[in-house]
């Protein structure tokens, strides 16, 4: 498809968004179509998603996010505090996350395990998470710590694992 037909296709889906029932996809569809019409600065100014300076860019926001909420699911599905996270997702990091990182899709060996939502924030987010982030992001989700949780997270507070 030329460039002129992709274009035209853009504009077509924007008049779409345009008329939709949500307030809020059809504010993006007008946004796009006016930055179609008018061509004045980037997509991402157009739709609001320039991060300001010193700010995070929305895909490594989208990112990060994605990331937390596989491992708060790790915590809640398998009833895992934030040390033992933290202690099998290095475990993982260290031994077969190499292997798996070039997997289209999660290997089938993980299935049912907490390691299958770790490859998801490993996918989302490929970097280490140290033990304090892991706290940070678990304290995030209201209702999930059980008593041993706090017991741990507030433990391992002052142990001063990341810097």
């Amino acid at each position: 498809m030329s460039a002129i037909a992709r274009l035209a296709a853009l504009d077509r889906a924007a008049a779409w968004l345009a008329t939709a029932d949500d307030a809020a996809v059809r504010e993006v569809g007008l946004d796009l179509s006016n930055w179609l019409t008018c061509g004045d600065g980037s997509l991402e100014d157009a739709l609001g998603l320039k991060a300001s300076s010193g700010s995070r860019t929305w895909r490594t926001t989208a990112a990060l996010e994605a990331r937390d909420e596989h491992l708060r699911a790790a915590a809640s599905t398998f009833n895992l505090g934030a040390t033992e996270i933290s202690t099998r997702l290095a475990r993982y990091v260290g031994t077969a996350w190499p292997r798996d990182r070039v997997a289209a899709t999660c290997p089938p060996r993980l299935d049912g395990k907490p390691e299958a939502l770790f490859w998801m924030a490993l996918r989302a987010w490929p970097r280490p998470v140290g033990l304090r982030q892991i706290q940070k992001t678990l304290r995030t989700e209201l209702g999930l710590f059980s008593s041993r949780d706090v017991a741990d997270t507030d433990r391992d507070d002052k142990t001063g694992d990341e810097p």
